[in-house]
Order: structure tokens, then C-alpha cells, then sequence
């Protein structure tokens, strides 16, 4: 029998180019953005969940060391301090609103995800940044043909789709048949 999500998802890229994405199992919908820069468009989008108590909130956690390394340990470049700091600034506020909305916080460093969702299999590596980007921009068009998939938001949807299949306890659990809704902020 094929398990049925039933918490809500927010995923999210915490990063400037980064996204945000809901997973809304009431109608099968999934809801998605590019980061905003502003604050109270974040906290616009956490509203769109009606009982945050049965939600869980995912989010990509970076540090220094973790970006720097690839997924069998290896040194692969520095990370640049001012996108950390930016992505650390967004991270906090965006667990603050998740945690103060009721929600259930989990976090999952990018080799967990990407590996889950089988980003290495291209044999692309992060050391090629445009191809890499793209490799995970073709996994997210694939797992979300519904949705109009860019940079900015294909690793949000993939970590929704990480979180669904690690909340399902099924990875090969499909999204591909889900309505998807481009949110945009006035």
C-alpha cells in the first residue's frame, strides 16, 4: 500500500538565490518561490500553511566545512564569506518564523540531500559549478514537470522532495503528479 503524505512541508534554500517551497498534502499542491529579500514575504508564505502544528519545516544547513567538502570528504573549494553570512542570516530568521508558527524544525546538510536524490549519478561533480547546478535543475524538472523550474528554485524542491521521502520513510516516493503553484510577492 502506497503511504500518503499527511504533515505539511516547507523546504527551503536559505541562500540569496535560494527558494522556498510547500508541500500541501490537503490538495496535493505544491507551492514555491524564490528566496524574497524581504522579510514579511517569508512570514506571507509561512501563513499559507492553516495548521502549522502538523507541519514540519526542512532546511538546508550549511557551515564553512560542510559547503567546502563533497560527498566522499574531499576538499572542494572555499566557501565565500559573504553568501555565508547571508545564508546564515536568512537561515536564523526563517527557523525563528518556522519555530514561533508551531512548526516541527529539521535540518539536512547538501550532501545528504543531493545525495538521497541521486544528484552524483550524472558524475558531475561541484567543482563544475554550471553543470552542477544544472544537473540538479534537470533532477527538480524531472521529479516536478509541473512546475517552471529555475536555479533559484530547483534545490528548494528537491530538498521538499528529500523531506517528503524521509518523512514518508519511502525514497522513491513521486511528487511528479502534484499541481505546482508559482508564489509571487507583491
Amino acid at each position: 500500500m502506497t503511504k500518503k503524505l499527511t504533515k505539511r512541508i516547507v523546504a527551503c534554500d536559505p541562500g540569496k538565490s535560494g527558494g522556498l517551497v510547500l508541500l500541501s498534502p490537503s490538495n496535493t499542491t505544491v507551492y514555491y518561490a524564490a528566496m524574497p529579500e524581504d522579510l514579511n514575504h517569508v512570514l506571507k508564505f509561512f501563513n499559507i500553511v492553516d495548521k502549522p502544528k502538523q507541519a514540519v519545516y526542512w532546511y538546508e544547513y550549511l557551515t564553512f566545512a560542510q559547503q567546502a567538502r563533497g560527498k566522499d570528504g574531499e576538499v572542494l573549494r572555499f566557501s565565500n564569506p559573504r553568501a555565508m553570512g547571508i545564508l546564515g542570516k536568512n537561515s536564523g530568521h526563517i527557523e525563528g518564523i518556522a519555530k514561533a508558527k508551531g512548526f516541527d524544525v529539521k535540518s539536512v546538510v547538501p550532501q545528504r540531500w543531493m545525495a538521497e536524490i541521486g544528484a552524483h549519478e550524472a558524475g558531475i561533480t561541484y567543482l563544475e559549478k554550471t553543470k552542477w547546478k544544472n544537473n540538479l535543475k534537470s533532477i527538480a524538472q524531472r521529479e516536478f514537470p509541473k512546475a517552471k523550474v529555475t536555479l533559484k528554485i530547483a534545490d528548494a524542491l528537491l530538498i521538499a522532495l528529500y523531506a517528503c521521502r524521509t518523512e514518508l520513510n519511502d525514497p522513491t516516493y513521486s511528487l511528479t503528479d502534484w499541481e505546482c503553484v508559482k508564489v509571487i510577492f507583491d
